[in-house]
């Protein structure tokens, strides 16, 4: 009984350091955003100049709100920069349910062909890096003249081999024997999906939305190859760059840049721990 006792403890207090490394970069980002411009020039101004040295100052001295005053009204186009995030974050996850919700479902519940093979594919383009497909895509939107607008960056990230298989495994715990007896009693296929199979798959397609926003919001290498224009560029490509620049507006666009991502998990925590926990067991 001592010995259980002993390891639980052991175990907590492993958590608990682990949750404090994990949570210290944003306490640390937070706090950061509320010193004033000589404060951070003071600790930090040595990392502006190419140096690496810098004092860790984790409190501010004096609480200021001139780092959220520089992004929010007197340089604005931070602020551009996260609606530019915005736009591209939401095309993206739109148009990804579009095409991955019936792809999966059909992949999910339809008698296919060579079923497994399809799956396997999904499975490898889903495990190849990014930076595989970077050239290909540069030269299609290329031939196509979409380099330098939007659309180079939606069309591309709107058919995404992850959010399809996490979509398939969603449509997989659907009892299928409910969509039979829908389908007897008259109900078209995308009765069926629209009614009966997006229902019962909300989860998954909550864990898929997290995870494509996830994506979409911290791009870096598409944006700078696919975009010519610096004012196009969202705010993941500044946050990139923060230590090369103004670090008390980096700090506070750190923190702006968080708070999308915070709501969304607060407010569908559930549905997307249970969205994943579907991509790993299936019902029989």
């Amino acid at each position: 009984m001592k010995k259980n006792r002993l390891a639980q403890g052991v175990l907590l207090l492993y958590l608990c350091v682990c949750a404090c490394l994990m949570l210290f970069p944003v306490f640390y980002t937070v706090t950061s955003s509320f010193m004033g411009k000589q404060e951070i020039l003071y600790y930090y101004g040595n990392i502006t100049k190419g140096t690496s040295s810098a004092f860790l100052h984790l409190l501010p001295d004096r609480l200021s709100l001139s780092a959220y005053y520089e992004i929010l009204l007197a340089q604005p186009n931070y602020l551009i920069k996260f609606w530019n995030s915005l736009l591209m974050t939401f095309c993206i996850i739109v148009g990804q349910l579009v095409v991955c919700v019936p792809a999966a479902y059909a992949l999910a519940k339809f008698q296919l062909k060579h079923k497994t093979f399809y799956v396997y594919l999904v499975i490898v383009l889903m495990m190849m890096p990014l930076q595989i497909s970077l050239v290909t895509n540069y030269w299609v939107l290329d031939k196509l003249n979409l380099i330098g607008s939007y659309l180079a960056i939606i069309l591309p990230n709107i058919f995404s081999p992850f959010s399809l298989f996490l979509l398939y495994r969603g449509f997989c715990n659907v009892d299928q024997s409910v969509i039979e007896a829908a389908k007897l009693d008259g109900a078209s296929d995308f009765m069926v999906l629209l009614q009966i199979a997006v229902p019962n798959a909300k989860n998954a397609i909550c864990a898929t939305v997290l995870m494509a926003y996830v994506s979409a919001w911290n791009m870096v290498e598409q944006p700078l190859l696919f975009l010519d224009n610096p004012a196009q560029y969202p705010l993941s490509i500044f946050l990139a760059q923060a230590g090369t620049g103004n670090l008390q507006t980096g700090f506070s666009s750190g923190v702006l840049a968080m708070v999308p991502g915070i709501l969304l998990f607060l407010f569908f925590s559930d549905e997307f721990v249970s969205g994943l926990t579907s991509a790993v067991v299936v019902k029989r």
